[in-house]
């Protein structure tokens, strides 16, 4: 019995043993950003560490594989031939460890930004520019949960909101972005369709109405503020837009949230006639935030990226 209880304490032991010479996981971490996001400073700021350590952790691994793991083409650290046949092993390994320790991941929440957006605003807007917020901030774990427009109140687990309205909103900092302005668009083929058309006889011709009222714009052009017979209603700003798109009417394009169609012709404007749109684009954010340093840099980067959509010209 003594021999038996010694022989398994002696394979215990050499079992454990071999498991020294096993990577860290900060190692396998640092591997795992930095052949992600192709770059050992991208890598770094992700795990909140320096340039040096991810190299350092690199290196370490290397020694253990007995080659190298990444090359240097232009300003991106690409995989060596070892490195790519290692990628998903580590990353099956990772995934592993997240699975039997399910806690280890309550450490992301403070890495995670919760953005509540409107859904007009996400989807016309916002999503085609979110690989520029995840480029510059990769350490930064977006959650975006849209919400209707005009929506009143502010989620009490929302760090930030990109929303539009007249700014009367409780309990939060309401920071104001932009104005915005409102004008007639249509799609090109509905144009081509129609080359007859004029302001004067405008309202002949098919509308896609939403919330926002086309009283104020009719007036600019000394029209009756009668609404037109020939209309479709839309409770979804969006739903009115990819009408427009499609060839399907005249709508009364909201400037931010039309720019994109407009830049890629999807949508032209109709006649020189604008009008102050009905509200105003804020930036929501609790009184008392813990992530204010993230939601400071979404701040930043999104009064840039509205900046760069003022100056795009159509």
């Amino acid at each position: 019995m003594a021999c038996l209880f010694a022989r398994q304490s002696l394979k215990s032991l050499t079992v454990r043993n071999s498991y020294g010479h096993l990577p860290s996981t900060q190692a396998l971490r640092s591997f795992e950003a930095a052949a992600r996001l192709k770059s050992f400073s991208l890598a770094a700021k992700e795990l909140l560490l320096t340039h040096g350590a991810i190299s350092q952790q690199i290196k370490a691994l290397e020694s253990l594989t007995g080659g190298e793991l990444f090359y240097r083409e232009g300003n991106e650290m690409l995989l060596t031939k070892l490195g790519k046949k290692l990628a998903p092993q580590i990353r099956r390994s990772l995934d592993q460890l997240l699975i039997t320790f399910p806690n280890a991941q309550a450490d992301s929440d403070n890495h995670r930004l919760v953005l509540e957006v409107a859904t007009a605003i996400a989807e016309n807007w916002l999503i085609p520019r979110l690989p520029s917020f995840r480029k510059q901030h990769p350490e930064v774990i977006l959650t975006i949960k849209t919400i209707p427009d005009l929506s009143e109140g502010h989620a009490e687990d929302a760090d930030v909101s990109f929303r539009y309205g007249d700014g009367k909103w409780k309990g939060v900092h309401a920071l104001k972005l932009m104005e915005e302005e409102a004008f007639a668009v249509c799609s090109p083929d509905f144009l081509a369709a129609h080359p007859e058309i004029t302001l004067q006889d405008i309202k002949s011709y098919h509308f896609l109405n939403h919330a926002v009222p086309w009283k104020a714009w009719f007036k600019k052009a000394g029209l009756p503020s009668k609404p037109p017979q020939k209309s479709s209603h839309f409770n979804d700003y969006t739903n009115a837009i990819q009408a427009a798109v499609l060839g399907q009417g005249i709508a009364l394009g909201r400037s931010l949230l039309v720019s994109d169609h407009l830049k890629h012709k999807r949508l032209i404007r109709l006649f020189d006639v604008t009008v102050p749109g009905a509200y105003r684009y804020y930036l929501l954010y609790p009184k008392k935030n813990p992530k204010t340093a993230m939601v400071a840099a979404f701040k930043q980067w999104i009064i840039a990226e509205l900046d760069r959509s003022k100056t795009q010209k159509p």
